[in-house]
């Protein structure tokens, strides 16, 4: 059995990790404080990552690090030692956040890979 992270604050699609990874363990946050605390105490095979989780960063250009996927990003790309294996999948349809998520995680040896989330529906994921 594998171990699936995922940071999504919208029900809908944690309803389709929670049915895509059905015999799995699938741990969902829905805030950077409560991913944080699962980062800290658990491994993952993989780890999903969206940008926008509250509702006023949506189709905003304004970002606030600390609440937004990108603090995520950050903690994982200095803390390599806790996820050491992990693919990370930034799923998040905001470009733009996406970009510097990704950014940050591969400058700092991460796996990592980009796949927006109507793309993530239709393709098949290895873990």
């Amino acid at each position: 059995m594998r171990r699936v992270f995922v940071l999504e604050d919208d029900q809908e699609r944690q309803d389709w990790f929670l049915k895509r990874f059905f015999g799995h363990t699938v741990d969902i946050a829905v805030s950077v404080a409560e991913g944080l605390t699962l980062l800290k105490t658990n491994r993952y095979d993989t780890i999903f990552l969206d940008h926008d989780l509250e509702f006023h960063h949506y189709g905003s250009n304004e970002r606030d690090d600390e609440t937004t996927g990108y603090a995520v990003a950050g903690y994982l790309a200095q803390n390599p030692r806790k996820q050491p294996n992990a693919l990370v999948v930034v799923h998040s349809m905001n470009p733009s956040g996406s970009r510097r998520m990704l950014d940050v995680l591969r400058d700092h040896g991460i796996n990592a890979r980009q796949l927006p989330f109507p793309q993530l529906k239709r393709a098949p994921i290895t873990m």
